[in-house]
């Protein structure tokens, strides 16, 4: 297929007719309908020759491609101009996109930066807040442990000092028990000794002997025991038992 400039070169050229048959195929029709028109100009015109008959075909195939030349020709512009605006367009969207990336690279770049920032902030706060809360609960266990320190001790001195009063108490105690025991023994001792001539005539005078069939000194000493003085099985039994208790009859 021939390109508008191929066509315009041919057509200013001298051989229109000898290579008039080699037309493409894209032309055939035309040339054929030109054809069919000029034969019946030239069967309605008396007088005509075979010559001009040819000089009219060949004018109006001429004419005919020339104006499909220029319909060719504005294709190609209007091609060549979409083609313009399609690579302008493309370069535009390139650019938009290169720009559009650029910016939101630059946006993102500034946005992790500022989130980096805070984490840090935060992170800084957050162990400033719990080294705070480690050293005023370190200050408050500090406290209590003192409070409770200090607390255990006055507990213990005044339990010590409980203690020794205690002693102090329980030692006078002691000491006023044994002076009043020994103030009542001898009291009693004295009442005793005054009293035992009448208690001792009160026992004799109060006292009945009841014969029975075993006497004392009858009695076995391996079934029956009075007490360690041994005053069974004896002729005597009462006088030993008033010795043993320092009575005199």
């Amino acid at each position: 297929m021939r390109t508008p400039k191929q066509f315009e070169e041919w057509l200013n050229s001298d051989n229109i007719e000898d290579n008039s048959d080699k037309i493409g195929d894209e032309t055939l029709v035309e040339e054929e309908n030109f054809t069919e028109k000029s034969i019946l100009e030239t069967t309605s015109v008396d007088g005509l020759s075979t010559t001009c008959t040819s000089c009219c075909l060949s004018k109006n195939i001429i004419e005919g491609l020339k104006q499909r030349l220029k319909e060719l020709e504005k294709i190609q512009k209007i091609n060549s101009e979409r083609e313009n605006e399609i690579k302008n367009l493309k370069q535009y969207f390139q650019q938009l996109i290169e720009e559009s990336i650029k910016q939101l690279k630059a946006e993102n770049d500034v946005y992790l930066k500022q989130k980096d920032e805070k984490i840090n902030l935060l992170e800084e706060e957050i162990k400033n807040k719990i080294q705070k809360i480690n050293c005023d609960n370190k200050n408050e266990i500090e406290e209590v442990k003192q409070y409770f320190q200090k607390l255990i001790e006055e507990n213990v001195k005044e339990l010590k000092d409980e203690n020794v009063r205690k002693d102090e108490k329980i030692n006078s105690l002691e000491v006023e028990i044994k002076k009043a025991n020994d103030l009542t023994d001898k009291k009693i001792g004295d009442l005793f000794n005054f009293n035992n001539l009448n208690c001792v005539v009160s026992l004799l005078n109060n006292i009945v002997f009841v014969e029975i069939k075993n006497k004392w000194k009858d009695i076995d000493s391996r079934l029956s025991k009075c007490c360690d003085n041994n005053c069974i099985n004896t002729k005597k039994p009462l006088v030993i038992v008033l010795k043993e208790m320092d009575l005199e009859i």
